[in-house]
């Protein structure tokens, strides 16, 4: 079971590269731009993602310099939507710490569908996940 899991990690690691993800990133924000939720700013995109604690969206700046993290990936079996898989992102300046991490922008949840085909980029925020 130990070399069948880490037989599944590598081929995650290996399907999920970080710079085909952050390509698949900047065209999904090009092509979601609104004026309201994800808008073009001078250095990359401003988003709002989605702050459960404060049951509200904040802003944040995402821009070609900032690093692409996974920290998680999950597969997901819908009734409806089929087989997903759903790979988390910390976006910008990640920080392990002792039993969680931070990072000073926010998380992507990246949802592929059963090929693996981007479908949804959804961003949230939580209080724990910031620096300060």
């Amino acid at each position: 079971m130990v070399q069948q899991n880490e037989v599944i990690q590598e081929t995650l690691k290996e399907t999920f590269e970080i710079g085909k993800m952050k390509s698949q990133l900047f065209e999904y924000l090009s092509i979601k731009e609104d004026g309201i939720n994800t808008i073009k700013a001078t250095i990359g995109y401003e988003i709002r993602a989605y702050n459960n604690g404060l049951g509200r969206r904040e802003p944040y700046i995402i821009s070609l310099l900032d690093k692409l993290t996974i920290f998680i990936y999950k597969i997901v079996d819908d009734l409806e939507l089929g087989f997903q898989c759903h790979v988390f992102v910390a976006i910008g300046d990640y920080q392990k710490k002792s039993n969680h991490f931070t990072t000073d922008k926010c998380v992507g949840i990246f949802k592929y569908d059963g090929e693996l085909n981007l479908v949804e980029i959804e961003f949230i925020m939580e209080e724990f996940y910031k620096p300060w």
